[in-house]
C-alpha cells in the first residue's frame, strides 16, 4: 500500500509481480497480461489525477490476500472524460475497491478486481487535524 500510494508503480510491479501477472479489471472488462501491461494500465489510469488508496479490511493466507479498499482520485487537471465520472481540477471522488490477488510465492501473479459505484459505501480521506499530511490536498468530493 505504501509502494503504491508513493506513485512509484514501476518499482510496485518489478518488486511485488510476477513476470506473467495478470491483472483483471472486472469492471472495466479488461484484461492485462505480463508486467508491461500492468504497468502501463496503472500509469494510465494516474493521467491527470493522483490516487491514493485507503485499505478498509484485509484477509490474508499463504496464497490470497482479499481486500477491500476505498480508493481517492483527485483531479490534478480538470478531466470531463474521467471513467468514473467527470472532474474539475482540485474535485476528487472515491470507489470502493474489492481486490483479489493470487500469489505464487511471494510475488502477487494475478489481480482481480470489482468497484462499487462511485461515491457508493465509501469513507471519507483522512484530514490533517493531526499527523502526517495528508496525500491529498483540499478538494471537494465530486458529485456524479
Amino acid at each position: 500500500m505504501e509502494l503504491y500510494n508513493s506513485g512509484d508503480h514501476e518499482e510496485l510491479v518489478r518488486r511485488y509481480c510476477t513476470d506473467d501477472v495478470v491483472f483483471e479489471a472486472g469492471s472495466l472488462q479488461s484484461i492485462f497480461r505480463g508486467k508491461e501491461e500492468v504497468l502501463g494500465f496503472l500509469l494510465s489510469s494516474q493521467d491527470g489525477v493522483r490516487d491514493i488508496l485507503r485499505l478498509q479490511a484485509v484477509v490474508q493466507n499463504e496464497n490470497h490476500i482479499l481486500a477491500e479498499e476505498d480508493m481517492d482520485f483527485h483531479a490534478q487537471r480538470d478531466l470531463p472524460e474521467f471513467p468514473f465520472g467527470a472532474l474539475k481540477a482540485g474535485e476528487y471522488l472515491t470507489i470502493k475497491v474489492f481486490v483479489a490477488c493470487y500469489l505464487s510465492g511471494d510475488r502477487i501473479c494475478r489481480f482481480k478486481t470489482s468497484l462499487w459505484p462511485t461515491n457508493f459505501g465509501v469513507t471519507e480521506p483522512p484530514t490533517r487535524a493531526f499527523g502526517p499530511e495528508s496525500l491529498i490536498e483540499g478538494g471537494v468530493r465530486a458529485e456524479v
